[in-house]
């Protein structure tokens, strides 16, 4: 499995890196859960978590447990906000 930004996947916690957050795992590739983007309880190492991909400001691959209005592929009607 690849990461492709606008999907969600599920992770195995690979590990904690203080102060920054968790490593997320998929098999093959590894990728931040920033402390930032937690919901919910703190993951422990080797749980399953559900994650959203996304590239962040710096265009680097990032994951965040807080659900889109909508993902990669889907169609949707959204309120303009700006």
């Amino acid at each position: 499995m690849s990461l492709i930004a606008g999907t969600i996947q599920k992770f195995r916690v690979a590990r904690e890196v203080s102060p920054y957050g968790y490593f997320l795992s998929d098999g093959e590739s590894e990728v931040l859960l920033h402390y930032t983007e937690l919901v919910g309880h703190r993951p422990k190492v080797d749980d399953e978590v559900e994650a959203f991909i996304f590239y962040d400001t710096d265009d680097r691959i990032a994951a965040t447990m807080k659900q889109p209005f909508i993902t990669l592929g889907k169609v949707a009607r959204l309120a303009v906000a700006d």
